[in-house]
């Protein structure tokens, strides 16, 4: 065998034993999601919740290094534009948080357009158990995307209220008649003037005929 063969072949050795030795040493894991939504339109965000098992049974919050675990869920729709500029602009990529138990994961996704997207969530460190030529990530199965939702029609517009005719306003009351003046009789007297005026006239005539009666009494009793 010559130098040359023998240094390729001690090169693959060490590659097979590179990809050997983290199965080996427990260095994989697998990703169970909590459920899939019944129905994803066109950028309406959901979360997809997942869980994370070290040795398929063990959750973990932690990758091989003993760092914090940062699953990335990345998207890349399919039968899109040739050209690479479009395939960047039909992808997505989102890091997913830890919420709740040790190991589980939830990660909030909205597609920018509809039609069938694959999908994955990479573990960094780990090896994916039943993943293509053991990468770290794990692969789901295309989801479809609906188109955006039509926006609900608006409301018909409501007709202008007729305003109510406002109440007739009452009728005025009449002024009060003006009291008629009293009767003015003789030299513009009123009759009860006149009355008065005949009765001290009266008077006067009763004091004046008892006097001259009083003097003639009085001629009689000196000539007797």
């Amino acid at each position: 065998m010559s130098r040359r063969s023998t240094f390729a072949f001690v090169l693959v050795v060490m590659a097979m034993l590179t990809l050997t030795v983290p199965a080996l040493a427990g260095g994989w894991a697998v990703v169970t999601l909590d459920s899939l939504p019944r129905e994803v339109r066109a950028g309406e965000p959901f979360q997809l919740g997942f869980m994370v098992f070290q040795h398929g049974k063990t959750p973990t919050n932690k990758d091989l290094n003993g760092n914090p675990l940062k699953p990335m869920l990345t998207a890349i729709k399919q039968g899109g534009a040739a050209t690479t500029q479009a395939k960047v602009a039909e992808s997505i990529r989102v890091e997913a948080r830890q919420q709740g138990p040790t190991g589980h994961y939830v990660v909030d996704v909205a597609f920018p357009s509809d039609g069938s997207w694959a999908w994955q969530i990479a573990l960094p460190t780990y090896y994916v158990q039943d993943s293509p030529s053991g990468s770290n990530a794990a692969i789901l199965a295309p989801i479809s995307v609906l188109p955006a939702a039509a926006p609900a029609p608006a409301p018909a517009a409501q007709p202008a209220a007729v305003p109510a005719p406002a109440p007739a306003a009452p009728p005025a009351p009449s002024a009060a008649p003006a009291p008629a003046p009293e009767a003015t009789t003789w030299l513009g007297l009123s009759p009860a003037a006149l009355r008065w005026a005949g009765l001290a006239a009266l008077l006067v005539a009763l004091a004046i005929g008892l006097y001259a009666q009083r003097g003639i009494v009085s001629r009689r009793v000196a000539r007797s």
